[in-house]
């Protein structure tokens, strides 16, 4: 099955030992990720929220962004480019 929602992610890059927290992350159960983004403009402190399919942190890995975002386009286009071949066959090719 296609999903046809577009998916966002996003990923946060390594502080320097100078950087103030600038956010925070909200992992949600309902399979969002949520990014709070703290401002300290004019001594007014605010919060602007942007929400995400995932949200990595600063300690992923290239290996981990590859097989929650690419990974599951290429097994699902492969699936769908041998479905004439059997199941066992295609996990095999994949693999």
């Amino acid at each position: 099955m296609v999903s046809k929602s577009i998916k966002i992610y996003a990923r946060i890059k390594k502080e320097t030992a100078n950087d103030y927290k600038l956010y925070d992350i909200a992992h949600r159960q309902n399979g969002t990720d949520n990014i709070f983004i703290h401002s300290n403009n004019s001594h007014k402190l605010s919060s602007l929220k942007y929400k995400f399919s995932k949200v990595f942190d600063q300690n992923a890995d290239q290996e981990q962004l590859f097989s929650v975002i690419a990974k599951p386009i290429i097994n699902r286009d492969l699936t769908v480019q041998f479905s004439h071949m059997d199941r066992q066959a295609v996990v095999k090719h994949i693999q």
